[in-house]
């Protein structure tokens, strides 16, 4: 109670980790890489005057074994062992009192020759705990923002082309989440390499009730709000939309052994600002029929299940699957205007979207596994708004920053993507997308470039076919399709941030663009 010490029971250089008491509280068992090897150790200690016996080694294993924990039967120990494929949980019975001795430190982990002083009784004033100075950003990602663009239309006597009307965006993400894991925010701001635009976002979470988790999250982006015929001699306008939303939301999480379950219950405001383009892309009137501005409700629910999860060495989902289902209502709040054309009507709409992502293990060759990656997703929007198309097909999907287990914002997370075209190629309230990919390991580097603040830890490569298509208002076409190969490189940057890059070429086989070369942060899925 006075912070005087009692008792030490090591007392040199080597790492003595992870202490636990066994269940009868007779045994402390630790980690120790006293002979050069992390092993097991255990002592015996005196219920009545707190003493401890001599060290005795528990294992005694070449590669090491680390972070000890006896079972409450007091018959096994657990602990982590250290092999040529990663760390695996592994027991042995807990048999202490019939273990060797444990060996002297080796000499170079001796204790110094003038022994520490006792530090006696602590002293000093006691604050309050405050996470603000840890709160600090810990990373830097670049992002890349797909062009925003008119997606196709076909109908009623009508063909119009897909129209560009902001070029693609390059940007950074931060985020950082404090010392004890209350406090959790991420930011990300990007530019559009035409018009001026940029757009960006600010999530913050509050994990300090542990569960629920509760977010707030702050937005501002640009897309396209439709065409209209304007002019006395009437000719397609398109409208840009600027979109910010204030929303809100409450996440239940449940963990378990090797499954993860989370339910998500969200809220927003949202603000649409339009502005009228010209052929030329220059900024116009707008058209009686469109409004300048529209105000949103919105409400969401979300579940997400996985079971997905990583190997040593390996770059993404190892084994197991994650399912993600939400549902949305957006109501445009006071009454749509007057008129016709697509932008002057109610933009309220439902939609309903679910994904289904599995990973199986397949062979191990070089320093990891080969994995089996398969993802298929799809989605179905009504209301007015569905009329004019709501989901997007096409692009190359990237990773972006999770806040909750859920996308908030950031990176390029294309929900519905087929390399080798371009984003929205497809385009309606009625959408799907599928996905096979073969990961396969290349190289394990590990190593630096000289002095740079660079360093390449491993590479892997990857075969895919995608698919996907969508429809209604647009006729259903020939669904598109495209075959290729990626490579993913992970780098450690500054010396302390994790960045992958992935390098990619897609080949279409259906109205074919040509083939396209790629670079994304994170894999695809």
């Amino acid at each position: 109670s006075g912070g005087a010490e009692v008792l030490r029971i090591t007392r040199d250089r080597a790492l003595d980790v992870a202490p636990r008491w066994s269940p009868d509280g007779r045994w402390l068992v630790w980690a120790s890489d006293r002979t050069g090897i992390s092993n097991v150790l255990a002592v015996e200690v005196d219920a009545a005057s707190g003493r401890a016996g001599a060290p005795r080694l528990l294992t005694n294993v070449r590669t090491g074994a680390a972070y000890p924990s006896v079972d409450p039967s007091g018959r096994w120990l657990y602990f982590s062992g250290y092999h040529v494929d990663g760390w695996e949980v592994e027991r042995i019975p807990f048999e202490p009192d019939d273990a060797p001795l444990a060996p002297p430190a080796d000499p170079r982990f001796a204790p110094p020759a003038d022994p520490e002083p006792d530090p006696g009784e602590a002293s000093g004033a006691v604050e309050s705990f405050s996470s603000l100075h840890t709160l600090l950003p810990r990373y830097w990602e670049p992002l890349y923002r797909d062009p925003v663009v008119a997606a196709p239309f076909s109908g009623g006597g009508l063909n119009l082309r897909r129209r560009e009307l902001l070029a693609f965006g390059l940007g950074a993400e931060t985020g950082s989440v404090d010392l004890v894991g209350r406090h959790q925010y991420s930011a990300y701001v990007q530019v559009f390499t035409s018009g001026g635009k940029a757009e960006g976002g600010l999530s913050y979470t509050f994990r300090g009730l542990g569960n629920p988790l509760l977010s707030i999250t702050a937005t501002q982006a640009y897309g396209s709000g439709g065409r209209v015929l304007s002019g006395p001699a009437p000719d397609t306008s398109y409208v840009l939309e600027r979109e910010r939303v204030l929303g809100a939301s409450l996440t239940l999480l449940s963990t378990r052994w090797r499954r993860d379950l989370a339910l998500s219950l969200g809220g927003a405001m949202a603000w649409a600002q339009r502005e009228q383009l010209d052929n030329a892309l220059r900024s116009e009137p707008l058209d009686p029929t469109v409004a300048p501005s529209v105000r949103f409700g919105e409400v969401s629910l979300s579940a997400r299940y996985s079971t997905a999860r990583s190997h040593s060495f390996q770059l993404g989902g190892t084994r197991g699957f994650d399912v993600f289902a939400s549902g949305r209502r957006r109501v445009q709040m006071g009454a749509a205007p007057s008129g016709g054309g697509p932008a002057g009507l109610d933009l309220s709409f439902d939609e309903l979207f679910g994904r289904a992502r599995a990973y199986v293990p397949l062979w191990t060759t070089g320093h990891a596994r080969h994995v089996l990656a398969l993802q298929a997703a799809g989605g179905a929007a009504f209301g007015p708004r569905a009329a004019f198309g709501t989901f997007g097909v096409g692009g190359a999907s990237g990773s972006p920053e999770q806040v909750t287990g859920f996308t908030l914002f950031g990176g390029n997370a294309l929900p519905l993507p087929v390399r080798g075209y371009e984003f929205a190629s497809r385009f309606g309230s009625r959408a799907w997308a599928a996905t096979a990919e073969y990961r396969f390991p290349l190289l394990l580097l590990n190593r630096g470039l000289g002095a740079w603040p660079v360093h390449i830890d491993r590479v892997i490569g990857a075969l895919y076919a995608d698919a996907g298509n969508a429809w209604d208002p647009n006729p259903m076409g020939d669904p598109l399709a495209s075959m290729g190969a990626e490579v993913s490189t992970q780098l450690l940057a500054r010396f302390d941030t994790p960045l992958l890059l992935r390098t990619g070429v897609a080949v279409p086989l259906v109205a074919s663009p040509g083939v396209s070369v790629y670079v994304r942060v994170g894999l695809a899925f």
